[in-house]
């Protein structure tokens, strides 16, 4: 859910977020992504530290910055991977990669 919350708050205003899921390589991969046009290159690095807001997200005092910190704990503590790139022109895609079960 934090990964939605995070598209629906600091996703451009009136665009659309997508989300897809598929069985990829062994694996269920979730992928979100959503109109980021305040968002640099050097913002996805930081997306998953602790208390870390962009710019834009740093007035109104609604978020603390522990949303997709919270999605990484997580998603290390249950072996999962999750990873998030900047495709042009400012769309960024966070992908949540979930190892399925042998059968």
């Amino acid at each position: 859910s934090n990964l939605l919350e995070n598209a629906v708050h600091y996703g451009a205003a009136g665009s659309v977020i997508h989300v897809s899921g598929a069985n990829s390589g062994g694996s269920y991969l979730l992928t979100v992504s959503n109109a980021a046009p305040d968002l640099a290159a050097t913002d996805v690095e930081r997306l998953f530290e602790r208390f870390w807001r962009g710019e834009a997200a740093r007035s109104g005092g609604l978020h603390m910055g522990l949303g997709l910190a919270l999605v990484r704990e997580f998603a290390h503590a249950m072996s999962w991977q999750v990873s998030a790139r900047l495709e042009a022109p400012h769309l960024l895609v966070i992908e949540l990669r979930v190892p399925l079960p042998a059968h």
